[in-house]
């Protein structure tokens, strides 16, 4: 897998360098916004028990869901978490994950920043689990809360906070270094605590000792001495968001850098446990020129990235937001490609590998409509989703129109808008589709400037959507819809 360990003490290094392709042609993407917008998105899951609902998680405490089978969300949340959790700084509702048996258990796990007055330490990292007596209920009650784990936080940045089933069964929740630059207080090179790290827990089994969690025995510090019995995996500064691809177990893991890099890893089914990924001696894949880490000795193997992404240059990333493999149905073209983004930019990082996980291409794109993107999600059957906390909006990703798909071409369809005058909400009438369709819609000033533009894939018998407006001065503007054989426009005025 490239070159996948690296030892510190050798007087050469050879690293088979990754280059970014600009040029390389990907299949073209459509983002088709939900009928919804959102506070503070963090985070996108599903429950896995065939409800087809998508579960948007607020990092203010509290947590959305979406009917994909209506395309509507549901009026109420799931649950308001907002009284415990402190959302300060990066602080807040961080991760959520259900119990694979979720719909025979009802057990919802959360991974969260405690506020203060809660009896835990203000600012701690806290995993806890919920449990619904009907799992099909709406709504959660929180009073069934149960903490499993607390584990302090020295301030109030790189939290961390993902968690996800893997495919052996356990828990797996991602802790940051402990924030700082430079991780001051080395906590990411020292196992004796879980900054820095992934863990790994049974929630099934409780262990004598008082946990409410049982210990893997081949966890890498199962019997405690060398370092904490639930650490999985360790060396991260703040990896904002990992996943398993659920066609082969791998685990993909976003770890966002501190001066000069990002970096994504990839661990092939199993093959992570007990990797070390090096920071702070290491960042991406060179040596990180602050480090003051005693940790740092000669010999030492760390795991290097499967993608170093420089923080300069064409391409690049400054803050990095790990995603998922496309498993879904609905786009040919896009199955096996494992997406993430870029935070501050609107650049997406979109890999492609052959099945002993070594990259072969690496596709930038940066035609999403907007930056700020803080997560990935996947519905039940492995469509992907994506959020952008600047915007407050969740995307369906999609492909292009392709060959393996029959589309709507016909020149004869209408465009209505409602209200009219409008002023943040628009309803957009494409009147009655027999096929699916892909819609680019464009709204452009009374300069002819394009102030808006969006792609809809829309299905049968769904041919309206609510359109959200930014905040645009008052005015007269036309609303332009092409689906590539045939445009439409309609005057629209905002107040």
């Amino acid at each position: 897998m490239l070159l996948r360990s690296y030892l510190r003490g050798l007087a050469v290094l050879l690293v088979l360098a990754v280059t970014v392709n600009l040029s390389a042609q990907l299949p073209e993407l459509t983002f088709t916004e939900l009928n919804a917008s959102y506070s503070q998105p963090v985070a996108i899951v599903n429950a896995g028990d065939g409800s087809n609902r998508l579960f948007i998680v607020d990092k203010e405490g509290f947590v959305n869901v979406y009917d994909l089978n209506s395309d509507q969300p549901q009026l109420e949340n799931f649950f308001d978490l907002s009284g415990r959790v402190s959302s300060f700084f990066e602080r807040g509702l961080l991760g959520m994950a259900f119990h694979p048996d979720f719909a025979a258990n009802g057990q919802v796990y959360v991974h969260y920043s405690a506020a203060s007055g809660t009896g835990l330490p203000e600012g701690a990292n806290v995993v806890s689990r919920f449990t619904l007596a009907d799992p099909a209920a709406a709504t959660l009650d929180i009073s069934t809360e149960e903490v499993l784990l607390v584990s302090p936080q020295d301030q109030a940045n790189h939290n961390g906070g993902d968690m996800a089933f893997g495919p052996d069964g356990y828990l797996y929740v991602a802790f940051g270094d402990g924030g700082g630059g430079g991780d001051p207080n080395d906590n990411a090179q020292n196992p004796a605590n879980l900054m820095g790290t992934i863990i790994r827990i049974d929630v099934d089994t409780a262990t004598v000792g008082g946990l409410s969690y049982g210990i893997p025995q081949d966890n890498p510090f199962a019997d405690g001495v060398a370092g904490r019995p639930e650490i999985y995996a360790y060396g991260l500064r703040n990896p904002w968001r990992f996943s398993f691809d659920r066609q082969n177990g791998n685990l993909w893991i976003a770890d966002v850098g501190q001066s000069s890099r990002e970096e994504i890893n990839l661990a092939l089914n199993g093959t992570g446990l007990g990797k070390n990924y090096g920071w702070d001696c290491l960042e991406g894949n060179i040596t990180y020129p602050g480090n003051s880490s005693d940790d740092c000795i000669p010999g030492e193997t760390y795991e290097l990235p499967i993608l170093d992404i420089m923080h300069s240059g064409a391409g690049n990333a400054n803050s990095i937001t790990g995603g998922y493999v496309y498993r879904g149905t609905e786009w040919p073209e896009l199955q096996g490609l494992y997406f993430s983004a870029d935070y501050v930019t609107n650049n997406f990082f979109i890999l492609q590998t052959d099945s002993a996980g070594i990259l072969e291409e690496t596709f930038v794109r940066n035609d999403y409509p907007t930056s700020g993107v803080t997560a990935f999600g996947e519905s039940e059957n492995g469509e992907l989703f994506v959020a952008s906390i600047f915007s407050g909006l969740v995307h369906r990703i999609g492909g292009g129109v392709s060959n393996t798909r029959q589309y709507f071409n016909d020149t004869d369809f209408k465009v209505a808008v409602s209200p009219n005058p409008a002023t943040n909400m628009l309803r957009v009438d494409l009147g009655e589709l027999t096929k699916e369709a892909v819609f680019k819609l464009s709204l452009v000033d009374s300069q002819g400037r394009t102030v808006l533009e969006r792609n809809w894939l829309m299905t049968p018998g769904a041919g309206a959507g609510e359109l959200r407006l930014p905040d645009l001065p008052a005015g007269v503007y036309q609303l332009v819809v092409d689906n590539g054989t045939a445009g439409r426009s309609v005057r629209l005025v905002i107040q």
